[in-house]
């Protein structure tokens, strides 16, 4: 797999019932191919920890677990929505 023809990004986010949990778009693009999916901030979490195990010591760091205050700030989210998408990056 040629990694310089994959783009990856965390365009949006939504709450996906009320006062629900946020899930977060990821677009994939490799060459001419793209798909969508969409994970929970939990997934992400899981990924880091299964990647740490397996002895990946240059992760960056995952955004909080918990948004202080308002949990779903617009604000607040789109700062996570940055943070996730570096993760990934």
């Amino acid at each position: 797999m040629d990694v310089s023809r994959l783009k990856v990004a965390i365009p949006s986010y939504q709450i996906t019932e009320e006062n629900g949990p946020v899930a977060y778009a990821i677009a994939v693009e490799y060459g001419k191919l793209s798909w969508d999916v969409w994970r929970r901030y939990s997934q992400f979490a899981q990924l880091y920890r299964d990647l740490d195990r397996d002895g990946y010591c240059a992760l960056p760091s995952l955004p909080g677990k918990t948004l202080a205050g308002a949990p779903y700030d617009p604000r607040l989210l789109a700062d996570r929505r940055h943070r996730l998408q570096y993760f990934l990056l």
